[in-house]
């Protein structure tokens, strides 16, 4: 195999340069047919057909087919289009080796030599960690047989090719983490600006130096310890309670605190400082989310602390109470917390009258709430009068004027509660930034009360009304006819009631939607009107790209109202 010649790329462009080839090749180019030296031994006729370079090959001011010099035989060759001349030149990871051959063979793509350590193809194609297998009875490049192959920047081997991680059980088993360290069962994938130094999609570090970013609390595993002061740092060596795990994460400065099991008692303390992520996705041996029961609050977040709550199944067992919130210390401190993912079950039924506090109360937050299922999960259960579920769904109560504050509230099912799905009453400050877009908040209101189920909006006009764009509202209770309260002093964007809704204000599409049990848009004719594809993004917005299921938005010609995008054959 010969050396690749830098040249060669200009060569086959046709962007021919000038010859350097000397007096040699300007006799050529003068119609000679040799050159004849005369020396004190001898001398030496030199073939006017010879080359040993593809530079000796170049044609000044010719339309002709592109010449390559053929290494064994060292004549300038037209180089065909569809073969090679070096490796570079091969971009099948089945045939990434060039043929270097006296035969017809010559300048053919070919697969790589499996076990020939002389063979570089590969590391040609794929990089420095690439590798020539078998797969499938075929030799081919591959980048990595296993994780452990891959590098941590993409460290997941998928189909044998490295990847970035996408779910935390990604990063389960043996890899290297970010910044190439090897670890086992970090289990946490680093999102998209959760460290300062970036390294989204590589799997966070797990060791017990002072450079580890993960603790683990595992109630599940009999090993568990919340006394032995080595406990929490490794997958296979947990703590019991989330109390001590968040006491640890404080005094080491870790970022993540990853949960599996079930039966987790509430953090006793108000979170007060501190960036922290409680992650309770399932694992590849854990197919389902960490589980949380407790009577009063679950998570208390105040002053500067930054909360991440993702992927916990949550149960607030007190009747009428509040189980997370997330609340501020005027304009000096303000939290911020993100709801991700996470389902939040209450225990109150309708035979409880007054049933108002919300199951997530936020007041001078910055908050994130995406893809969480607050209340019940099928339409069977909230057409119950049983069902136990929250007084009120979310209750944003921000009266302060700090322009820290915001709410983002997107992509989630508030459904069969008691009271209220969506409290904004007493939110009447006007500095917030506050956007709830693409929710299905449904049957919520299962009591007689003065209350309308679905939306509460202020009594008084604030400067900045909260905008609620790309809703669902049906089937919670109404009053007047109306199932949106004070609906004035909010802003409405192509949002969907009920076709009996009296609730005059623009923005409110009267449509009766179609649901399955699990509160999924149908494919009718009803949904195409109201629902399915009608939302279309323009320019200065910014939509979801999943739904409350995780499945990609949109699907179709445009984006679905409500929390559920119907997936559509492309």
């Amino acid at each position: 195999m010969i050396a690749s010649d830098p040249m060669d790329s200009h060569f086959r462009s046709r962007a021919w340069l000038p010859s350097t080839s000397g007096q040699i090749r300007k006799l050529l180019r003068g119609g000679l047919v040799g050159l004849v030296v005369s020396l004190t031994t001898g001398c030496i006729v030199a073939d006017p057909l010879y080359c040993s370079s593809n530079a000796e090959c170049v044609q000044e001011n010719s339309d002709g087919p592109a010449l390559i010099c053929h290494p064994n035989k060292h004549t300038c060759l037209p180089f065909k289009e569809g073969t090679c001349a070096t490796n570079a030149d091969c971009t099948s990871s089945t045939a990434s080796r060039c043929l270097r051959s006296a035969d017809e063979n010559d300048g053919q793509c070919v697969p790589c030599l499996v076990g020939d350590a002389n063979d570089k193809s590969c590391v040609s194609l794929l990089g420095n960690t690439a590798q020539c297998a078998e797969v499938g009875g075929v030799a081919q490049c591959i980048e990595c047989r296993a994780s452990i192959d891959c590098p941590s920047e993409r460290p997941i081997c998928d189909a044998n090719k490295c990847r970035t991680c996408r779910e935390h059980k990604d990063c389960e088993g043996e890899l290297k983490c970010d910044g190439n360290v090897l670890c086992t069962d970090s289990m946490v994938c680093i999102r998209d600006g959760d460290l300062p130094e970036g390294n989204a999609g590589s799997c966070a570090r797990n060791e017990l130096s002072s450079s580890g970013r993960v603790i683990y609390a595992h109630n599940g595993n009999p090993n568990c310890s919340d006394v032995n002061p080595a406990y929490g740092y490794r997958f296979s060596e947990p703590v019991c309670s989330l109390t001590r795990a968040l006491d640890i994460a404080q005094s080491m400065g870790r970022r993540y605190v990853r949960v599996l099991g079930s039966n987790y008692d509430p953090v006793t303390k108000p979170i007060t400082f501190g960036t922290y992520s409680f992650i309770g996705a399932p694992g590849k041996n854990y197919p389902t989310m960490a589980m949380m029961k407790g009577r009063g609050l679950l998570f208390n977040v105040q002053d500067d602390a930054v909360v991440t709550i993702e992927q916990i199944d949550m149960t607030e067992q007190n009747v009428n109470a509040v189980a997370l919130s997330c609340v501020g210390n005027g304009s000096s401190k303000i939290p911020s917390f993100t709801l991700l993912r996470s389902m939040l079950r209450g225990s109150t039924t309708p035979a409880f009258a007054n049933a108002l506090n919300p199951a997530l109360l936020l007041n001078e937050c910055n908050a994130r709430i995406e893809q969480n299922v607050i209340g019940l999960t099928s339409l069977s259960e909230a057409m119950s009068a049983t069902a136990a579920a929250h007084g009120t769904g979310i209750r944003v109560a921000d009266q302060g004027m700090s322009t820290k504050t915001g709410y983002r509230i997107e992509n989630n099912l508030i459904a069969g509660n008691i009271s209220t799905g969506f409290d904004v009453y007493q939110s009447a400050s006007p500095t917030q930034r506050f956007l709830a877009q693409f929710n299905t908040i449904a049957y919520n209101g299962r009591q007689a009360a003065t209350r309308p189920g679905g939306l509460l909006c202020s009594a008084f006009q604030p400067p900045n009304p909260p905008m609620f764009g790309h809703n669902i509202f049906f089937g919670n209770m109404t009053i007047a006819g109306s199932q949106i309260g004070f609906g004035a002093s909010c802003k409405f964007v192509n949002n969907v009631v009920g076709s009996s809704d009296t609730s005059p204000e623009t923005g409110l599409r009267k449509f009766n939607p179609e649901f399955d049990d699990q509160f999924l848009l149908t494919d009718t004719a009803a949904n195409r009107t109201c629902c399915i594809d009608q939302a279309v993004l323009t320019e200065g917005d910014s939509f979801p790209t999943l739904d409350v299921r995780y499945q990609p938005r949109p699907s179709g010609t445009a984006y679905d109202i409500g929390a559920f995008e119907l997936q559509q054959a492309k």
